[in-house]
């Protein structure tokens, strides 16, 4: 719900690559408030701030990345962006099982 209320109105603002780094910084406090963590009030608070980063990153960068998607290869583009994702996910999981 929160993801829908900001990208509508992430579509009138001009400049989305601002909403891209204040997003991201956002959840890079989210992920430091995780080592002040103790209580599980403090835990629902830092899972808010996640939430309002990811909220706010994710309808920007996609509409950056497809601002900037070649007419002819759009399948093709996202495609590759989709399978990089997916890619990073299994590198990970196979790096935290073997840590």
């Amino acid at each position: 719900m929160v993801l829908y209320l900001i990208s509508t109105w992430e579509d009138k603002v001009r400049y989305k690559e601002r909403l891209v780094v204040i997003g991201y910084g956002v959840s890079t406090l989210g992920c430091f408030l995780y080592l002040f963590t103790i209580t599980q009030l403090m835990l629902l608070i830092t899972q808010v701030v996640l939430g309002v980063g990811v909220a706010l990153v994710s309808p920007a960068f996609d509409a950056l990345y497809a601002h900037f998607v070649k007419t002819k290869e759009e399948a093709l583009d996202w495609g590759a962006w989709e399978a990089m994702g997916t890619w990073w996910r299994l590198c990970l999981q196979y790096l935290g099982a073997w840590l």
